[in-house]
């Protein structure tokens, strides 16, 4: 419930950017138990004479319109703020595979050709996700292993020096198939499994 045009419209992009599904609060429409409300001053006040009790209520003005978007995101995942462990995974296949996971769950994915894109999906979540460990995981096929070392080279200058980014082995990291989320497909996939399963990562001094 924002009721601010250009908030309401920020918000609708991200989201629908992340994939996730929303549907505009009705005044005259009882909100469920499992709802998740993002509001701005004067919706709040709405919602206080509708009746219902959502499971959250994340106001755009208290915490800014991209950290709402990520505390939606997280509770909607059934995780707390902050998060105990933000793992990103980079795959450099024949595009570039994300995969952003908090606590287990994956909260975003994507491919592109442009490394100016990946890396801004990146330091969004970066920069508005709360989280209490951040890693990057990196891996690169042959032939990429410029890229990677270009991508290493941008992170470690923008990150916290408390982030901690690894240059893993990513051989057959296309091929593991997990169950849960079998809808990810290529190279995305591999980023996945990077953030998820490798375990013989070399951490880059920083």
């Amino acid at each position: 419930m924002i009721y601010d045009a250009r908030a309401l419209v920020a918000v609708q992009r991200r989201l629908r950017n992340l994939g996730l599904s929303f549907y505009p609060a009705s005044e005259s429409k009882r909100i469920g138990s499992d709802s998740i409300v993002i509001v701005d001053k004067v919706g709040e006040k709405i919602l206080n004479r509708i009746s219902g009790s959502p499971s959250s209520i994340i106001n755009v003005d208290d915490v800014g319109i991209d950290k709402a978007i990520c505390l939606a995101l997280l509770s909607s995942m059934g995780l707390s703020a902050p998060a105990h462990k933000l793992v990103i995974g980079i795959d450099f296949g024949k595009n570039i595979g994300f995969a952003i996971v908090a606590d287990g769950e994956l909260l975003h994915y994507g491919i592109s050709p442009s490394l100016h894109y990946v890396l801004s999906e990146v330091m969004w979540f970066t920069i508005n996700l709360p989280y209490s460990e951040l890693i990057l995981r990196i891996g690169a096929t042959s032939g990429r292993e410029s890229d990677a070392l270009i991508l290493i080279s941008k992170l470690n200058s923008i990150l916290p020096k408390s982030a901690k980014i690894e240059l893993v082995n990513e051989e057959s990291s296309s091929s593991n198939k997990p169950r849960r989320f079998s809808y990810v497909k290529g190279d995305a996939r591999a980023a996945l499994n990077i953030a998820l399963f490798s375990r013989e990562g070399i951490e880059i001094e920083r």
